[in-house]
């Protein structure tokens, strides 16, 4: 059970952490204009940490949008490969791969709440 459970935690975890990366750049790429526009008058750096900041400041949403998008690439994976169905046929409940998606979620919202409270 403990196999299965760490298959789909990192096959999820990692899914997670490229999607977000790809989603982070995305947001990035899209706040340069206005990063940009609200720097006028200064530097380089300062269009830079301004399109950093705003970025920053999607962060949680970008979290709970990876996790999203990352659980339905992997349980669509896994369902076109057969896997949700070998799991049932060994009698196995198909709500225990689902526990991966739930560890990664309940980090994700500690670490959401964390950076709008603190951060």
């Amino acid at each position: 059970m403990w196999k299965i459970h760490r298959y789909y935690l990192r096959e999820v975890t990692v899914s997670t952490i490229l999607t977000f990366s790809v989603l982070f750049g995305i947001v990035m790429i899209g706040f340069v204009s206005r990063g940009i526009d609200r720097s006028q008058g200064g530097n380089l750096f300062d269009a830079m940490l301004i399109t950093f900041y705003f970025t920053a400041d999607a962060f949680p949403h970008l979290l709970s949008m990876s996790l999203l998008f990352a659980s339905a690439l992997t349980f669509a994976r896994a369902s076109q490969e057969r896997e949700i169905t070998a799991i049932r046929g060994a009698g196995i409940s198909p709500r225990v791969p689902m526990v991966a998606v739930l560890l990664v979620g309940l980090f994700f919202s500690l670490v959401g709440s964390y950076t709008q409270h603190y951060v």
